[in-house]
């Protein structure tokens, strides 16, 4: 008799901490992310693009 009380007990007061939290206003509420911050670091230092390398004109190219 004892264990069946206990989880019922247990059971129950989980079920009671569960149905609180999904009750909660913010759940659903999610603030929108942050802009992205201009770039500081390396490539824009030394005026290189990550994709493309550095920059290079029609004269620094050698056939």
């Amino acid at each position: 008799m004892i264990d069946n009380f206990s989880i019922a007990l247990t059971h129950g007061l989980l079920f009671i901490a569960v149905w609180r939290l999904i009750q909660r206003p913010d759940l659903d509420h999610e603030d929108p992310p942050e802009p992205d911050q201009p770039s500081g670091g390396f490539y824009s230092q030394r005026g290189e693009s990550r994709t493309n390398g550095p920059e290079q004109t029609p004269e620094s190219h050698h056939a």
